[in-house]
């Protein structure tokens, strides 16, 4: 072998190797608390890196579902078993719901904030971050995609202006439908389709495993930006609501990772251990969809669970079931309803419940701050009001968002692996 490529291989064990990864996050935590300035100055090497993986995250999410829904219409699978699929994700959100509004119950996070001190610091605060929003500001549920408004624009009008939008729910309907329609083919046209989707598949998945080889430099840049943007005396009032949320986040992803153990059937360090760099890639960039792409890769070669099913179901699941989303919104209004004072009964306790995942469900369109503002749904019928509070909510996303990431994708392994391991559920 060539001096040329043992340095390669050496270089990538050593760039992709845990510790390396590890010790980007860490010193990119030390830069943003440390350092701002440097954060900042560094800030487009993290933005660059997003970009790249952004690049090849929707068109591997076209292929990898158009192919796995033709192959599940010609196996028959999906007619089988589509009332299961159904029925685990609904369940899923429902523990979602029930995990964030025990959690909030319990721990009252709402009870516990010193409203003088509270009052002080919005006052006082220089963020940039908390001057965007004053505490009288009223944010509007028109301002923000609704849920009406979110079944109308469930079709897109124009598929390549929902490319050019981001608008990734309707880019998955559409490749619904067009992997239906190309399962439905019956002639030898249809093999060579698929063998071109496929192949597509393992190009976009190359492109994004040589994006591993500068992962540390990815996660220090994006971490150093993140941390620095965090306001510790914010931080310090609502210590109750950020320990108690991160605890309800981890009690929903160690469950997953039990799922995900037992459907596996080997050893549960080693299954927690090969979903690392999926849970790596949600905590520093924030996005379910480009850890979907690691997960992917992690459940169909190295825990070897069916790739057809995992193809299919874990798009589908992270795209239209975020449960961390749910499992938030829940916890939030509750704590809402705590900083009001509001009594809660069992009726405001459904109302909470099913307003959580009808809102969950929407976020599936909505990015950033309209994200969180989605939760007008759930506090509307409610009579609470959301606008100081956003302040609040803006201020602490920073530490809560790359955990909601984390537990939208974990719960959608874990559907998935339900599936893909029962060779009854799994496509032949």
């Amino acid at each position: 072998m060539s001096n040329t490529y043992l340095n390669t291989q050496l270089l990538k064990k050593v760039f992709t190797n845990p510790c390396s990864v590890l010790g980007g996050i860490f010193l990119g935590i030390m830069v943003g608390i440390h350092e701002k300035d440097l954060a900042y100055l560094i800030s487009p090497l993290g933005k660059i890196y997003l970009s790249a993986l952004q690049m090849s995250v929707v068109p591997l999410i076209i292929v990898m579902i158009t192919c796995s829904i033709a192959r599940f219409i010609q196996s028959k699978g999906l007619k089988v078993s589509i009332s299961y699929i159904l029925l685990v994700f609904l369940l899923g959100l429902i523990i979602s719901t029930m995990i964030g509004l025990l959690c909030a119950a319990i721990f009252e996070p709402g009870h516990n904030i010193n409203e003088k001190m509270l009052a002080k610091i919005m006052k006082d605060s220089a963020s940039s971050m908390i001057r965007e929003v004053d505490l009288q500001t009223s944010i509007e549920l028109d301002a923000f995609q609704n849920f009406n408004q979110f079944i109308s624009e469930l079709i897109p009008k124009n598929f390549f202006a929902a490319l050019a939008e981001g608008k990734i729910l309707q880019i998955v309907i559409f490749t619904i439908i067009l992997g239906t329609a190309i399962g439905s083919i019956e002639s030898s046209s249809q093999k060579v389709l698929l063998a071109l989707f496929e192949n597509t598949q393992k190009a976009l998945q190359t492109i994004l495993s040589w994006l591993t080889f500068v992962l540390p430099l990815g996660v220090f840049s994006l971490m150093a930006d993140q941390i620095s943007k965090i306001d510790l005396s914010l931080l310090f009032v609502m210590t109750n609501f950020i320990c108690s949320l991160t605890f309800a986040f981890f009690i929903l992803i160690f469950l997953s990772s039990i799922i995900i153990w037992v459907n596996f059937k080997g050893k549960y360090l080693e299954s927690i251990s090969v979903m690392g760099t999926t849970a790596i890639v949600a905590l520093t960039t924030r996005n379910s969809f480009l850890a979907m792409s690691e997960a992917t890769e992690a459940f169909t070669a190295k825990l070897k669970f069916d790739p057809i099913t995992t193809n299919l179901l874990l798009p589908l699941g992270i795209t239209i079931c975020r449960y961390g989303n749910v499992l938030y919104f829940a916890f939030t209004a509750v704590f809402i309803a705590q900083l009001y004072n509001v009594p809660l009964t069992f009726i405001t306790y459904n109302v909470i419940l099913f307003g959580s995942i009808i809102a969950g469900i929407t976020t599936s369109g909505a990015t950033g701050l309209a994200s969180i503002a989605l939760i007008s749904i759930v506090l509307e019928p409610l009579g609470l009001p959301l606008g100081a509070v956003f302040v609040l909510l803006i201020a602490v996303d920073v530490i809560i968002e790359p955990l909601r990431t984390l537990a939208i994708v974990y719960p959608n392994c874990a559907a998935t692996s339900f599936f893909a391991k029962n060779k009854k559920y799994a496509s032949t």
